[in-house]
């Protein structure tokens, strides 16, 4: 019988979504040679639920640290990234066994659940990291993996339009988010999210251009107006399944990156002008969702609008430091997965048939 230390339970989901990435293409080309390679979806569903295990396992066991190559770099597990990672697994599951019988007429399926499952693990990884290094790492994971993913019917030319726009964009906000990150590095000679606030030296106007680059950077993924042209064409053009994740965890893992970042900073408050920007997202993204005539986009307009709403919660919570304010937003993560998800996996059903 094998017994794993507790120490381990931070890593694991990271360690079993990267092992199971690895054995759902071997699964995928052995099961294409006898022509079955809808199993692969079975196979990564319950790869899934597999990760799901140890963030069941952590719940009411309060702060948990797995320490990374030393240094400053760690995981840690506490509520929220208890949160993220259950609705990260939970998403990649239903999208797993969704796109079994929604891509079952689609080859390179071996390399869709791959990047399935490499999408889930950055946004775990997320949620987890305790640094600002593990961070970006975990947040490009998840980026360049989403790119591949909204390009996934690669025959069409429409996916690969959507996708090198979203790539631009999303490439340029990163360069921005690690730009902030390095001049945060600069001012507090530490990545450690938990120690940076403690680290600042007065550097009020190098600490603003940060978390203005921070907001900006993230922001790009969050699709916060005026940085969310990427997200209508993305959503058109990718599979439903994907479409669920990019609406109902994706766009909210960038918000969630934002958050982790601004909360280690204290002294800044930028509270208000997200409030503001939110207001302008939640507005625009429901006017611009009424004229739509394709379901999907529309879908996607709303899911802007809905971040605005988040935004709005996190925002207010930033700049008078309470605490509903980010359990409103966080609450609404978990209700817009399960809504906005299941919406665009009715869409793709209605598509299919």
């Amino acid at each position: 019988m094998i017994v794993l230390s507790e120490e381990l339970l931070p890593i694991l989901p990271i360690a079993i979504l990267v092992v199971g990435a690895v054995l759902s293409y071997v699964v995928a080309f052995l099961l294409e040679r006898v022509s079955h390679p809808k199993w692969t979806g079975v196979f990564t569903f319950f790869v899934m639920l597999l990760a799901l295990a140890p963030f069941i396992a952590m719940l009411g066991k309060g702060t948990m640290v797995y320490q990374l190559f030393g240094g400053e770099t760690y995981l840690r597990s506490d509520n929220l990234a208890l949160l993220v990672g259950i609705l990260a697994v939970s998403g990649g599951a239903l999208a797993a066994l969704f796109s079994t019988r929604y891509l079952e007429r689609q080859t390179g399926l071996g390399e869709f659940y791959v990047l399935l499952t490499f999408l889930v693990c950055g946004i775990v990884g997320i949620g987890l990291a305790g640094d600002l290094f593990n961070l970006f790492v975990f947040f490009e994971v998840m980026a360049i993996s989403s790119y591949a993913l909204v390009a996934f019917e690669k025959q069409k030319w429409e996916p690969i339009e959507a996708s090198m726009k979203y790539v631009i964009m999303s490439a340029a906000g990163s360069i921005t988010a690690l730009l902030g990150i390095s001049y945060i590095y600069l001012a507090s000679n530490t990545l450690d999210l938990a120690r940076i606030a403690s680290q600042l030296p007065q550097a009020p106007q190098l600490m603003v251009l940060a978390t203005s680059l921070v907001i900006i950077g993230f922001g790009v993924k969050a699709a916060m107006v005026p940085l969310h042209t990427w997200l209508p064409d993305a959503h058109a053009a990718a599979p439903s399944s994907i479409s669920a994740m990019l609406s109902g965890i994706v766009i909210e893992a960038g918000l969630i990156a934002m958050i982790k970042t601004l909360v280690a900073i204290p002294a800044i408050r930028f509270g208000i002008i997200i409030a503001i920007f939110a207001v302008v997202t939640m507005t625009l993204g429901n006017l611009l969702a009424l004229p739509q005539r394709d379901l999907k986009r529309m879908l996607a307009y709303s899911s802007i609008a809905q971040m605005g709403y988040i935004l709005l919660g996190f925002g207010l919570g930033l700049e008078y430091a309470v605490s509903s304010g980010f359990t409103g937003g966080l609450f609404h993560i978990m209700n817009h997965l399960f809504m906005k998800g299941g919406a665009f996996l009715c869409a793709g059903a209605i598509l299919y048939s």
